[in-house]
């Protein structure tokens, strides 16, 4: 394990927690909303049901699970 302030161990959980923030101040503005749940849980849908992954042939992830391999 790595020492305090170091995120050697939690980079993937980092870099998605910097990439959630990141969406949830651009595109739902979470400081102008009464309530932070329901702009979580819209961020949360964004991220599994509207937005592109490159990996995934630029498709969102249910989808691309959906789908049959072609």
């Amino acid at each position: 394990m790595s020492k305090a302030a170091t995120p050697r161990d939690n980079a993937v959980i980092e870099s998605f927690f910097g990439r959630f923030k990141d969406v949830m101040s651009s595109h739902f503005r979470y400081w102008k909303c009464d309530d932070i749940t329901k702009v979580v849980s819209d961020t949360v849908y964004y991220f599994n049901y509207i937005r592109p992954v490159r990996k995934l042939n630029r498709k969102p992830p249910v989808r691309y699970r959906i789908e049959p391999a072609a």
